[in-house]
């Protein structure tokens, strides 16, 4: 396990559960994490984004829970 701050885990276990804690602390664990993103509208759209990472031979996949969110699927 990667070291955690005695500081920071006191403060999350007064916030879960001791079942919520080991899912959050298995997190500081993850290897590889997705890269997830969104896509300001204001600034730009889905196609320009879209044509710019084709371009860059990146792909993506739609988070179908979130509103103009992505992950890089490599």
């Amino acid at each position: 396990m990667k070291k955690i701050a005695k500081k920071f885990l006191d403060k999350l276990d007064l916030i879960y559960t001791k079942e919520e804690l080991e899912i959050v602390k298995s997190g500081f664990n993850t290897e590889k994490r997705p890269t997830v993103f969104r896509i300001n509208t204001t600034k730009s759209n889905f196609e320009e984004i879209e044509k710019n990472l084709a371009e860059n031979k990146l792909e993506i996949k739609k988070i179908p829970y979130l509103t103009n969110a992505y992950t890089l699927l490599n």
